[in-house]
């Protein structure tokens, strides 16, 4: 039997990295990456016609998508604004290093499979119900991207997966709103 110790070790994962003086740019380069996603799926939103004979402006699908991409934007900006702070403040701590060797330790590889992994559940989105794709992509990016064993990732990864049905099911019943 393990201890409580040895338990909250396995819940929460290794310790972060230690801070390095490109942590900070690494932070603000992902949160630009997030706010132009952001941007993106506003865009769409706004593109969805918030009032209809079907719906009215409340109850429009594009409100929950531009309220969401809303939040994102806000907190894209927030650890941009965080980051590029510290980097401007902590440049002159940074060693010169070749960018392959910055993509690496960055782990762009890790970066482009996700990105991989979010284009296949796009791609898939209306050609599988919505609740199997986002269900899908959950524990795919819950379980390949998290250290240790599989079946340890596993648990919090189901869920993050029963959250989201359960939040799609509230939404319909509360909202009328079908998820797409």
């Amino acid at each position: 039997m393990m201890d409580s110790a040895q338990n909250l070790h396995l819940e929460e994962g290794q310790a972060p990295p230690p801070e390095t003086p490109q942590a900070h740019l690494r932070d603000f380069l992902g949160a630009l990456l997030l706010l132009l996603v952001s941007v993106a799926f506003a865009i769409a939103a706004l593109q969805i016609p918030f009032q209809t004979s079907n719906w009215v402006w409340y109850t429009s699908p594009g409100i929950f998508a531009l309220i969401m991409a809303v939040c994102l934007g806000a907190c894209s900006a927030a650890v941009g604004y965080r980051g590029i702070r510290g980097w401007l403040s902590k440049r002159h701590e940074v060693s010169p290093t070749s960018w392959r060797e910055s993509f690496q330790r960055w782990g762009m590889g890790r970066f482009f499979a996700s990105v991989a992994i979010i284009l296949v559940y796009i791609v898939l989105l209306g050609k599988v119900p919505f609740l199997v794709v986002s269900v899908g992509l959950i524990l795919t990016l819950g379980t390949a991207f998290r250290e240790g064993r599989f079946w340890d990732a596993l648990r919090p990864s189901l869920v993050a997966a029963l959250v989201v049905v359960v939040l799609a099911y509230a939404i319909r019943k509360v909202f009328g709103i079908m998820l797409p």
